[in-house]
């Protein structure tokens, strides 16, 4: 399998998503296209490539659920459910949800803590 990251540049260039094509019919090998809102709009002047996507999905902001796994998988801290709110509540990409409990970490380190909870979470993130 080969996963393509912020495949809108290479729509840019007619050759790099030839490329793309030529690879698949050669190998078989699928490939996961990741872009942004209108990725699939410059898809579709692609007809050929077009019509060869099996299925599209469309990834939604996360859900306060989808925070509390990541923070329980990620982390080597306790973030209370009142402090994954908070998180919620301020950042909805997973590249800043990794960064606020990388901080959160690094709080919980130097301080000798074993839970970052709504107050701490509160004062770190200045609100």
């Amino acid at each position: 399998m080969i996963i393509v990251d912020e495949v809108d540049y290479l729509l840019a260039d007619f050759r790099a998503i030839e490329t793309l094509r030529d690879l698949h019919d050669e190998t078989g090998v699928p490939i996961i296209l990741v872009g942004m809102q209108l990725t699939r709009h410059k898809l579709k002047k692609h007809t050929h490539l077009f019509d060869r996507i099996s299925e599209i999905y469309n990834f939604t902001e996360f859900e306060y659920s989808d925070i509390k796994q990541i923070a329980e998988e990620i982390s080597e801290v306790d973030i209370t459910k009142e402090a994954v709110q908070i998180i919620h509540n301020k950042v909805k990409s997973f590249r800043k949800i990794v960064a606020m409990i990388d901080i959160f970490e690094k709080v919980a380190q130097a301080n000798e803590l074993t839970q970052i909870d709504e107050k701490i979470a509160r004062k770190v993130l200045g609100g």
